[in-house]
């Protein structure tokens, strides 16, 4: 199981918060889309809604290869506090204008700094927990952004059907006075509670700005590179993917950019996880960016309950996230590849199990399932990516793939904002539900080459 000395509980607190709130901060517009479609004084339609999905997700693939570079090469304290920062501001300004194209930017750069958000976090829990417990650390880390997402889902879609600005406006004066002037200027400019929504994922942001910045500080004064901290003081960690070069004094930052990409390009296996992850993404993104969008507008719902069953998707992640490293851990002996193609391949019953179903109870049950077949792999991926990459290279190898991830985000985007208004409604939700279908069998297919592939330390 997961092992927590002191200092780890403080690092695992400021990797769990603060890459939350980077969902938080992420998932807000999917989560109070409804309400800004049906709002005239936005004036967004869905090709709109679909172009600034698009937006981001192309954002937050230059952002993963950008950041990956600089995770590799600065302290991850810097890395993951400073980016959500940004991305605080961009959800607290958005509400002030009904413009499409500052709308559009202000997205398209929270989207970039997205993409430096789970970088750094990946760079710790591969240096404070080994080999054998790593698998469970880092599921139980990645369930940070299901709860994330589950509770901007939650919130922001209760906050935006109920005004409550002038709570919101006090909160924001106590905690944030410098910016309440932009704040009282949204609550005078909308009278719709989806602005209110935006802002208070703006506020949560800030929130895991500061605990990120201060519990992560910790790993700079703790340890030195190519250790596993908190658990019994200056273990070597083997089970890393460290090279003899590296073991010589050679570290992320002796090396230039082209030689890190250099040692992620060159490996076969990173090309693959890449493409699995692309499929994943296109998936995942067509979920959660549309499927409230679809409760709402073909099931007849109301937004209440498609945000209900938007959290039960993240709860489901969490549980699935974490059970996935479990199973791989316990049952295949680290073996990360089996676990995420038979987790992938069920994925394809799913969609038309929901097509089909029609009490709400059966719906969320549904929705609960998507959650831990989604997030069982996706966790799986990333961990892969790094126990298979050099450990020079662990954040570009990361960005690199997440580029791909971003790419896959952005297919969910604009052309599925496409299908859902150019085609008719009857067929709108066939066409898109069988493209996710056809994603999840190719991330199924795309990882079978893999199944018997482990951490370097035991396949090198």
């Amino acid at each position: 199981m997961v092992g927590f000395g002191r200092e780890q509980a403080i690092v695992f607190f400021g990797i769990f918060f603060g890459y939350g709130s980077y969902y938080f901060t992420r998932k807000s517009l999917p989560a109070v889309t409804p309400p800004i479609l049906a709002d005239p004084s936005a004036a967004l339609t869905a090709n709109q809604v679909g172009a600034l999905g698009s937006g981001m997700a192309l954002a937050y693939a230059a952002g993963k290869v950008v950041f990956g570079v600089v995770a590799d090469r600065h302290s991850p304290q810097y890395v993951l506090a400073l980016p959500l920062l940004v991305a605080s501001v961009c959800n607290l300004l958005l509400p002030l204008t009904a413009n499409f194209s500052v709308w559009f930017a202000l997205w398209t750069l929270n989207g970039f700094v997205q993409g430096s958000g789970w970088g750094p976090c990946v760079r710790l829990l591969m240096k404070w927990w080994p080999p054998e417990s790593r698998g469970a650390a880092y599921g139980l880390a990645s369930t940070s952004q299901c709860f994330g997402a589950a509770l901007c889902a939650l919130v922001c879609s209760a906050v935006a059907q109920k005004y409550v600005r002038p709570f919101l406006s006090a909160l924001f004066l106590l905690a944030f006075w410098p910016f309440f002037v932009c704040f009282w200027s949204a609550a005078h400019n909308h009278s719709y509670g989806w602005a209110a929504a935006l802002q208070l994922a703006g506020i949560v942001g800030l929130a895991g700005t500061v605990v990120a910045f201060s519990c992560t500080g910790l790993e700079k004064a703790s340890s030195q590179d190519g250790e596993v901290c908190g658990t019994g003081g200056g273990e070597a960690e083997r089970g890393d993917g460290g090279s003899s070069s590296e073991s010589k004094g050679e570290k992320a930052a002796d090396l230039s950019v082209l030689e890190l990409l250099g040692l992620v390009y060159a490996d076969r296996r990173l090309w693959l996880l890449g493409f699995a992850f692309f499929c994943l993404y296109v998936v995942r993104s067509g979920i959660s960016d549309w499927l409230s969008v679809y409760l709402v507008q073909s099931r007849m719902h109301t937004a209440s309950f498609a945000g209900q069953c938007m959290a039960t998707f993240e709860v489901g992640g969490a549980m699935g996230s974490f059970a996935a490293g479990l199973i791989s851990d316990r049952v295949f002996q680290g073996r990360r590849g089996p676990v995420s193609a038979i987790f992938s391949s069920l994925l394809i019953i799913l969609f038309p199990v929901l097509s089909m179903v029609g009490p709400r109870p059966l719906i969320i049950v549904v929705m609960f399932c998507f959650g831990v077949l989604l997030y069982g792999p996706q966790m799986l991926i990333g961990l892969q990516i790094n126990e298979l990459a050099d450990s020079r290279a662990r954040g570009t190898a990361q960005g690199a793939c997440g580029m791909l991830a971003g790419l896959g985000s952005m297919v969910a985007g604009l052309p599925i904002g496409l299908v859902i208004t150019s085609t008719s409604p009857e067929m709108a939700w066939t066409w898109v539900f069988s493209l996710l279908c056809a994603a999840a069998g190719i991330t199924c297919l795309t990882l079978l080459p893999l199944w018997s592939a482990k951490a370097r330390d035991k396949t090198d």
